[in-house]
């Protein structure tokens, strides 16, 4: 299954950010979810792009620019506050998480001039990877890839994301939009129900074939009632062990219905002929369609 997030005014990065910090440790907590991965986009990020000939003009390497930015963003004591019985340590946030913040930054002195980062390139709100890109309807998303645990039953376990999808819709920004756009579960819904269909037109069918055949009211009655018992008592089976219904055994149900054993009996019964009374015989059909007389 796969859920995407989408939104004409918040930036992919965002939504990213908020896809894999809140709602993928919701979803893998959910009974039946194995493991979610989250695509589309990455996380934010300041992207500065520098032009190699302003560089040079100014003298200024690359290493001079990257040591300006890391020590930027160092996260350390300011000082501290001693009482006589207690002591504060004093801390301030030194992360720098925009690019309005990173353009003023000094990065040398020339000719008794500073020379900012905005000088030496763009700077620019940006994610991490450019090259990773996700789209829904034709939209840009970040998308929530969710695999099923190892013999976990797929159906319920959708069931269970779509009741926890409200909740989730409500962890997210008013202009965030979260969908379904892939559910392998509706084909196979569809499949399961078109296999209903043709058990329950096989049901059907042996018991107008009985009749049409037989023209006996309790000869039909006993395929129209061993039939759906027999398939009850099948389905009780595999739920009592523990298996659960796919494809391949609806579909084998399917197959095996017209030759059910308690179907065969009624058919192979034949009247005693009247001809045969008068001579003292009685025939009458075996399971190898071979005939034997009796004086």
């Amino acid at each position: 299954m796969i859920l995407a997030l989408t939104s004409s005014t918040v930036d992919t990065g965002r939504m990213y950010d908020v896809a894999s910090t809140v709602l993928q440790q919701k979803l893998a907590r959910i009974e039946g979810v194995g493991q979610v991965f989250v695509g589309g986009s990455s996380l934010p990020g300041v992207r500065v792009e520098l032009n190699p000939m302003t560089l040079a003009s100014y003298g200024i390497g690359l290493e001079d620019v990257r040591s300006v930015l890391a020590n930027a963003n160092i996260n350390r004591p300011k000082g501290q506050i001693h009482g006589p019985e207690r002591a504060w340590e004093i801390r301030t946030s030194d992360q720098i998480r925009f690019a309005e913040e990173y353009r003023p930054l000094i990065v040398a002195w020339r000719n008794g001039a500073p020379v900012r980062l905005s000088d030496l390139g763009e700077v620019v709100d940006s994610v991490e990877d450019l090259r990773s890109i996700g789209l829904a309807n034709g939209r840009p998303a970040a998308l929530l890839i969710i695999f099923r645990q190892p013999g976990a039953n797929i159906i319920e376990a959708v069931d269970r994301i779509r009741e926890e999808m409200p909740e989730l819709h409500a962890l997210l920004p008013a202009d965030v939009t979260l969908t379904a756009v892939l559910d392998q579960t509706v084909t196979i819904r569809a499949s399961v129900h078109d296999v209903q269909i043709s058990l329950m037109i096989s049901v059907a069918l042996v018991v107008l074939v009985v009749f049409l055949f037989l023209r006996d009211v309790r000869a039909t009655a006993i395929p129209g009632v061993v039939v759906p018992v027999s398939l009850i008592g099948t389905f009780a089976f595999l739920y009592l062990i523990g298996y659960s219904i796919d494809n391949l055994s609806l579909m084998a149900l399917t197959v095996a219905l017209p030759r059910n054993r308690p179907v065969n009996p009624p058919l192979m019964n034949v009247k005693m002929n009247p001809m045969a009374n008068s001579i003292g015989t009685v025939g009458w059909m075996l399971p190898r369609h071979s005939v034997r007389t009796q004086l």
